[in-house]
């Protein structure tokens, strides 16, 4: 039996990983999400259109976010608002790779260090649903592979297509109960403080 801190002997971990930047209204409507990968132009994207389908993808050494991607998405969604001639205040928490920037359709407001988990309201039940409808896809590839005797193999783009699905089956509902909810946390800690 092995247990989950061993490795099996000549048993490769697959390193691909995927950062997802997921971002939203408090009206339930989902900026197209941003996929960090490992490797600039993967295999498995060879004759796909990653433009047709609409997926944003950069990568980055560790498939990690970092302040030149960052800045790049956020100076792109700018012009995006801007385009639509609308300004929005976006917030963001102290992530290392968040940069403080003046923008002409977008105001960055910062919450205060360590209360992510109690105020954004990504961190409220949005990520869980999310993860939640991700693992759902991932549970029914592995049920049909195992129901047709066949080993599953996911990819990277498996996984970027089964991310941007799990953004749309995220329930307006639930991303402004989410936002209540943050809204009565900071109601909360400023009485308390």
């Amino acid at each position: 039996m092995l247990h989950s801190d061993k490795k099996a002997f000549g048993f490769k971990e697959r390193g691909d990983r995927i950062t997802v930047l997921l971002c939203v209204s408090k009206n339930g409507d989902f900026i197209n999400p941003l996929f960090v990968g490992k490797y600039k132009n993967p295999r498995v994207f060879k004759g796909t259109n990653l433009k047709e389908l609409n997926i944003n993808y950069v990568s980055s050494k560790r498939a990690w976010m970092n302040k030149a991607i960052f800045n790049n998405w956020l100076c792109e969604i700018n012009h995006y608002f801007k385009l639509k001639n609308k300004k929005i205040v976006l917030f963001l928490d102290n992530c290392s790779a968040h940069c403080d920037k003046n923008l002409s359709n977008i105001k960055l407001v910062f919450y205060p260090p360590n209360t992510s988990s109690i105020i954004q309201p990504l961190d409220l039940g949005i990520i869980k649903n999310f993860k939640d409808h991700f693992r759902n896809f991932y549970m029914n590839k592995v049920v049909l592979d195992s129901i047709n005797l066949k080993q599953y193999q996911i990819n990277l783009l498996d996984a970027i297509i089964w991310a941007k699905l799990s953004v749309w089956k995220i329930k307006k509902l639930t991303v402004q109960k989410c936002f209540e909810r943050s809204e009565k946390n900071i109601l909360d800690l400023k009485s308390k403080g």
